[in-house]
């Protein structure tokens, strides 16, 4: 399939908008009924989209895929749940509004996990089909790695959005908590609530974010910030980044093949030009990830205890122990942990103006074996309980054929920052493998 950057453009010279929803539709008609990526797709819905002539923007013609929390109108929103938790819209969300908007064409729903918790969905990973794709957003980052879709949304609230990318060998980018609204996104812990971008490249993600970007009034937790030339910045990449390189992070906590692999990216871009040096990380990750999960919990449990209460019975058992451990929380404990949680992030902000990137794994390891899990977010934690921007960047393979990544993260609101650097290590990188099915 081309490229969110190729579609758009061509759509803008006088091209075919019907040609790549087309070629969407055939890619997810060969492979779908394997691959489980899609909950629903609108196939009539998209067709006539096409067919009536996308408006000439920065997304004209592009097909994307919608993780399935996303409210669209039309289509229902099933949350990976029963049908005691499915409703039906009849307005976009605001991620959802401004790429129509844009130009771009929705293709329909993609698998999320129950609730974008860790109860896994259906869908499989592209790269090899007894392999989780991770989650919460399953079926997004399954589509993009397999060719199906140039585009998809996604979320995170842990590891939603990096740990997938890095399972399926895609570009997966988080912003700024607040750069991008969730106004009409099912909400799981909102404070810490990101929504997610998946691509096969970081020019084409930072399409979509020049799209997205922006404050929104109907999104409490939006922020009200001028938002930056991304194009102009990941098309003029840093070709002398800072980077700050977390050694003591991940050694003894990712696989040994992991922790050597982000070892000799870092020789590789130090031989480049960036300038790497050691940073001390203020907590290890599975510190960060403890300190966030009272706050996590109780919030969940404040979003979902009314219908937990009436549904108790028909909700999957990992969200289910969360709720519970939620409602455990006293005030007490979760003040303590919010006190923490603000330390962490000053102490990390204080770190990050040294550098312009850190530098650290996206995933424990490769995508597990088995369906039943969807993977430890235990190196997304700092970002997503931190709100700091990350990006994750396809970069090997392991001996096994599965991807490998690496995760860069930038301070707050940097955005262009990390984009810039993203898009010289990609380049350096020089990653194009793809799986056997997305071939």
């Amino acid at each position: 399939m081309q490229s969110v950057t190729e579609i758009a453009a061509s759509v803008r010279h006088g091209g075919s908008t019907s040609a790549a929803v087309e070629a969407a539709l055939a890619r997810i008609d060969a492979l779908d009924s394997e691959i489980k990526a899609w909950v629903e797709v609108d196939r009539e819905g998209a067709l006539r989209a096409a067919s009536e002539g996308a408006p000439a923007g920065p997304l004209a013609g592009v097909p994307v895929g919608i993780k399935d929390i996303f409210d669209v109108a039309g289509l229902p929103t099933r949350l990976g749940a029963g049908p005691y938790a499915h409703y039906n819209p009849d307005t976009d969300s605001a991620a959802v509004a401004r790429l129509r908007a844009a130009g771009a064409i929705i293709l329909g729903k993609t698998h999320t996990t129950a609730f974008a918790m860790q109860d896994p969905a259906p869908t499989r990973n592209p790269w090899n089909l007894d392999h989780t794709p991770g989650g919460s957003s399953s079926g997004s980052a399954a589509g993009v790695a397999a060719g199906m879709i140039p585009l998809a949304l996604g979320s995170q609230t842990v590891g939603s959005t990096l740990r997938p990318a890095a399972y399926c060998g895609v570009v997966g980018f988080k912003p700024s908590h607040g750069r991008i609204s969730a106004a009409g996104v099912f909400p799981l812990a909102p404070s810490f609530d990101h929504i997610g971008i998946f691509s096969r490249s970081v020019a084409d993600t930072t399409l979509a974010l020049s799209v997205l970007a922006g404050f929104d009034a109907a999104d409490p937790y939006s922020i009200d910030r001028p938002v930056d030339d991304y194009v102009a910045a990941a098309a003029n990449p840093n070709l002398r980044p800072r980077i700050g390189l977390a050694t003591k992070f991940y050694h003894g906590v990712a696989d040994d093949e992991v922790a050597r692999h982000i070892d000799a990216v870092a020789e590789r871009l130090a031989a480049a030009g960036a300038r790497v040096t050691e940073v001390e990380m203020p907590a290890s990750a599975q510190e960060i990830t403890d300190l966030g999960q009272p706050l996590f919990r109780a919030e969940t449990a404040a979003v979902r205890f009314r219908p937990y209460s009436r549904h108790k019975e028909e909700y999957p058992p990992i969200i289910s122990r969360h709720i519970e451990a939620g409602l455990a929380v006293t005030a007490v404990d979760f003040i303590a942990a919010r006190s923490a949680y603000q330390d962490l992030r000053r102490a990390l902000t204080t770190i990050l103006p040294g550098y312009d990137v850190l530098l650290f794994p996206a995933s424990v390891g490769t995508a597990p074996l088995g369906l039943t899990s969807t993977g430890p977010p235990l190196f997304n934690a700092p970002a997503s309980f931190t709100g700091l921007p990350a990006i994750a960047l396809p970069s090997g393979l392991a001996a096994n054929g599965l991807p490998l990544s690496v995760q860069l993260m930038a301070g707050p609101f940097a955005e262009a920052q990390l984009l810039s650097a993203a898009a010289w290590v990609e380049n350096l990188l020089d990653f194009h493998a793809e799986p056997a099915l997305g071939a």
